[in-house]
């Protein structure tokens, strides 16, 4: 298996720009209404050729738990300027689906530009972010990782997100219940089914279960946000001895669908993460085959130093309590 995509990057950054104080021709693909539709990232062009292609092979491991990360920033100034930094080293989301680009803008001598809305990055952030929240609880109760004070966090926050009810019918449902808001977008924030009547009935045998909901919701969710993101062929390449060989490609339409596919990954175990055993870092990092040893606790030298440090007694009286 191997990925195929160079993401286009413009080497000049992007901007934000107020669709409502112009006059170019602006072509809507939905109802404008709020600041998070007309505000607009766009790139920053002085010629037509100043942008380069970003191989897949050169991006961050984790990089979909730093997307996941900008809807963290409330306030308007810090969130723009979080997503333009984030599009300038990365690229732009070209999403499809629910996330596809809402407005296009005709601009710099009649070439055609897609412009996203800060409502776009928001809620593709946000969506993320729902999701990754669950997969970490989900392998720090499993996977015993944090101790046991993170394991009672996450399984208490499993408990609140995955909720067990039954209807008058005597029916059982599960759903996936979020009441965090944001805002610049919808302050009601979000209910889902899971499960219920036609929809994942294998689950409804384990009643009162977190762990399974949690994990088929994101899976559903990684599903949903693949779909019409992420292409998928088989093709023949020659390998060492030059002999042919089938070889699954993945090929994802735009940044979107290759943080998404870098999230199923972790999810189906494809790839293994662990978190940093540094009580001041908490990083998650690739371990595994040509990563670091499955083993490893620390996600670097200098955080495997300061714990260690961390743990020496640092007064007269401590190194003397720990000789009795």
């Amino acid at each position: 298996m191997r990925l195929e995509f160079q993401v286009p990057v413009f080497k000049g950054g992007y901007y934000w720009r107020d669709m409502r104080d112009i006059s170019e021709k602006v072509v809507m693909a939905s109802g404008a209404g709020g600041n998070a539709v007309c505000r607009v990232l766009l790139p920053i062009l002085e010629a037509p050729d100043e942008w380069f292609g970003l191989s897949l092979n050169t991006m961050p491991d984790n990089l979909f738990r730093t997307f996941a990360a900008l809807c963290e920033h409330k306030e308007k100034v810090e969130l723009e300027a979080a997503i333009a930094d984030f599009a300038g080293n990365y690229g732009m989301l070209k999403a499809s689906g629910r996330y596809k680009a809402k407005l296009v803008t005709r601009e710099y001598g009649g070439d055609l530009y897609d412009g996203e809305t800060l409502l776009t990055w928001v809620q593709a952030s946000l969506d993320m972010h729902r999701a990754v929240e669950l997969l970490d609880s989900i392998m720090r109760v499993e996977d015993g990782l944090g101790g046991t004070q993170k394991h009672s966090e996450a399984l208490s926050l499993l408990e609140r997100r995955i909720k067990w009810e039954t209807s008058k019918q005597g029916r059982n449902f599960v759903r996936y219940e979020n009441t965090d808001s944001h805002p610049w977008v919808s302050p009601m924030g979000i209910v889902d089914n899971i499960a219920g009547g036609d929809i994942h009935p294998e689950i409804l045998s384990h009643k009162d279960e977190v762990l399974l909901p949690a994990r088929v919701y994101c899976a559903d969710l990684a599903s949903r946000n693949l779909a019409g993101n992420m292409d998928f062929r088989i093709e023949y390449h020659p390998d060492s001895a030059n002999e042919t060989s089938l070889c699954h490609v993945y090929a994802p339409r735009g940044l979107f669908g290759f943080m998404w596919k870098q999230f199923a990954d972790v999810l189906t175990g494809e790839v293994h993460l662990t978190e940093c055993q540094n009580p001041k870092c908490n990083e998650w990092f690739k371990v595994g085959l040509y990563a670091k040893k499955i083993h490893s606790k620390y996600c670097s030298i200098e955080c495997k130093n300061a714990a260690n440090n961390a743990k020496r007694p640092t007064t007269r009286n401590e190194r003397l309590r720990n000789l009795e």
